[in-house]
């Protein structure tokens, strides 16, 4: 069972390895987390932020979700990213 989104938005995070050192807000619903502390989610929300360019994205997605390959929703709106790779989002088993 998936929990709340893990919501890092209106944080002003320049860059997504600054997210790693933040702390998601909590919503109505809890963040369920598991003994790894990853958090069991499938939406990753990192809009109404600063970032520039998705370098570390792979990184961030797993640093954050017990299972990245669930991964359902990442919201990336009101950013400063002017580009994004298509490799940015392949993901494999090994992610």
């Amino acid at each position: 069972m998936f929990g709340a989104p893990v919501d890092l938005s209106f944080n002003d995070i320049g860059n997504l390895e600054d997210a790693w050192t933040e702390e998601p807000r909590s919503g109505l619903r809890p963040i369920k987390r598991t003994s790894e502390s990853k958090y069991q989610s499938h939406c990753l929300r990192l809009n109404n932020n600063n970032i520039v360019e998705l370098h570390g994205l792979q990184k961030t997605i797993k640093y954050f979700l017990a299972e990245p390959l669930q991964l359902a929703w990442l919201d990336l709106s009101f950013n400063k990213i002017t580009h994004i790779d298509p490799v940015s989002f392949r993901f494999s088993s090994r992610c």
